[in-house]
C-alpha cells in the first residue's frame, strides 16, 4: 500500500523553513571566518607595533636611568621618533585596509591587494616569504571593498602557512577581457594534495588540522565571489608551481 501524498503547501512550507535554516547556518560560518580572519590579523598587529616600539622603550628606561647623558637621550628621542612613526605606519595600513564600508560597490583590486601585503608584511620578512605584485593600478572591479578584502587576505593567508616552513614566492597577477577581471593567485610551496583538490571549497576541508585549520575560508571565498557574480577556482598546477588560485569578478563599469 503507497503512503499517503504529503500535504502541498506544508511540504512547501517545510522547504522554505529548511532554506532559512540553511541560509543562517551559512551566515554563520561566515561571520565565524571573518572572526578567526580578523583574529589572525590583530595578533600579527600586535606583534608588529610590539616589535617597533621596544627599542624605544629601551632606550627611554636606559636615557631615565642616567640622566646625565645627553648623548643618550638624544638616542633615545631618535629611538622613540623611529618607533612610533613604524607603529603609524602599520596602524595606517590596517585602516585602509578596514575603510571599505558595505556600501562600496567597486574596489581597486592593486589597492586593496597592497593593503594585506601591507598588514602580513612583517610576517612576510620573517617567513622569508616574498610577494610579487603583478597588478596593474587601475583595474576595478563591481565587488564591495570589504568583500574583496576578506578573499584577498584568506587567499594569502593560505599561501603563507603553506611556505612558512622553508619560505618562498608568492604571485599575483592580473589578466582583463572586456568584461571581467581574473586575479591569480599562485605559490612555489607544495600545492594542495590531489585527493582532496576537488572538495577543496567544500565546509571544513583543509590541510591543516594539525594546525589548527577549520576549513572554511575558501568557503567563504567562494560564498563572496559567486555572490559578486565571479567564479573562483583551484587551477592544475604548472611545472614548479604549489597551488593556483583564480578568481574572475566583473569588472567594473
Amino acid at each position: 500500500m503507497s503512503e499517503p501524498i504529503a500535504n502541498p503547501k506544508e511540504t512547501l512550507d517545510r522547504l522554505a523553513e529548511l532554506e532559512r535554516e540553511l541560509e543562517t547556518v551559512r551566515d554563520e560560518l561566515d561571520h565565524g571566518q571573518r572572526l578567526m580572519t580578523l583574529g589572525t590579523m590583530t595578533a600579527g598587529v600586535a606583534h608588529e607595533v610590539n616589535n617597533v616600539l621596544t627599542p624605544a622603550l629601551a632606550y627611554a628606561q636606559m636615557a631615565q636611568s642616567r640622566p646625565e647623558d645627553d648623548a643618550l637621550k638624544l638616542k633615545a628621542v631618535d629611538k622613540a621618533v623611529e618607533g612610533i612613526g613604524s607603529a603609524a605606519r602599520i596602524l595606517d595600513a590596517i585602516l585602509d585596509f578596514s575603510r571599505g564600508t558595505a556600501d562600496d560597490v567597486t574596489s581597486d583590486v592593486s589597492a586593496v591587494l597592497r593593503a594585506a601585503m601591507e598588514c602580513l608584511g612583517r610576517d612576510l620578512e620573517r617567513s622569508g616569504i616574498h610577494v610579487r605584485n603583478e597588478v596593474p593600478r587601475d583595474a576595478s572591479v563591481s565587488v564591495p571593498t570589504l568583500a574583496l578584502q576578506q578573499v584577498f587576505m584568506n587567499l594569502l593567508l593560505n599561501s603563507v602557512k603553506a611556505l612558512r616552513s622553508e619560505g618562498g614566492t608568492i604571485t599575483v597577477s592580473l589578466a582583463e577581457d572586456a568584461d571581467h577581471v581574473t586575479v591569480s593567485f599562485r605559490d612555489d610551496g607544495p600545492g594542495v594534495p590531489p585527493e582532496i583538490a576537488a572538495a577543496v571549497f567544500d565546509p571544513f576541508v583543509t590541510t591543516r588540522q594539525t594546525q589548527g585549520g577549520h576549513g572554511l575560508g575558501l568557503t567563504m571565498c567562494r560564498r563572496v565571489v559567486e555572490g559578486a557574480g565571479g567564479s573562483i577556482c583551484l587551477c592544475p598546477p604548472e611545472a614548479g608551481e604549489g597551488a593556483r588560485f583564480e578568481i574572475r569578478l566583473p569588472r567594473a563599469s
